[in-house]
């Protein structure tokens, strides 16, 4: 069991990889007792003296950092008793329970912040996505609006200058066209699936040619016989 210089108590688990030397079988069999306490004694005093200068991030990270210190330790200290020690490996590395779910739930907050953020960037760029789609297609709207009002406006112009041209008066030849547009309009409900009903008959149609001719005289600042303009 060792500690951080964060206090955190831990244990280190080690594997040291060793065999004698075949110069050395005697020294090695009667001069020391028992080799592997004294190999383990040296591996703990060197992480005794490692850890507590580490904090926890770092005593993870500085695993190769160690193991070297170890293993040269422990090659020096056996080396005289006959034995030949190739490598030490540090395999586990267990703070306490407490600690470890402590961090889990430290890297699982963190994940979860993360994740949050992605996904309100991406919630905030399908907005901006979704809103600059929409104003291309408003603006994309009102530019084939513009231009059908264009081409109508184009179209009316060239039947006045045609009517005008076949001896009709301008105020005769706008009658004509709204009568006509009227007349189609009707066309169209008739065609409908629904049903509409508007009132019609040989008087509605003077009636209404009669107010489109007041609203063109309005139009023009024309006034009637004892009306004045309001």
């Amino acid at each position: 069991m060792c500690k951080t210089s964060d206090n955190v108590t831990m244990s280190v688990v080690t594997s040291v990889q060793y065999r004698i030397q075949k110069d050395n079988v005697k020294t090695a069999v009667f001069d020391i007792v028992s080799p592997q306490d004294q190999m383990r004694a040296e591996v703990d005093n060197v992480l005794r003296s490692t850890l507590p200068t580490m904090t926890l991030d770092e005593s993870f990270a500085g695993k190769e950092k160690m193991t070297s210190q170890i293993l040269e330790t422990v090659k020096t200290a056996m080396g005289k008793f006959g034995y030949e020690v190739m490598n030490v490996l540090i395999t586990d590395i267990q703070p306490e329970q407490s600690v470890l779910a402590a961090m889990n739930q430290i890297n699982a907050a963190r994940r979860q912040r993360e994740a949050a953020y992605e996904k309100g960037e991406a919630d905030k760029m399908l907005k901006i996505k979704g809103s600059e789609a929409d104003a291309e297609a408003k603006r994309l709207s009102g530019v084939g609006i513009a231009q059908m009002r264009s081409a109508i406006a184009q179209g009316f112009q060239d039947s006045i200058k045609f009517m005008k041209e076949s001896g009709m008066s301008e105020q005769e030849a706008m009658h004509m066209m709204i009568m006509t547009q009227y007349l189609d309009t009707l066309k169209d409900f008739a065609g409908s699936h629904g049903s509409i009903i508007v009132p019609h008959g040989p008087g509605a149609v003077k009636d209404i040619e009669s107010q489109i001719r007041e609203g063109f005289l309005s139009a023009n600042g024309v006034n009637k016989p004892g009306q004045q303009r309001m």
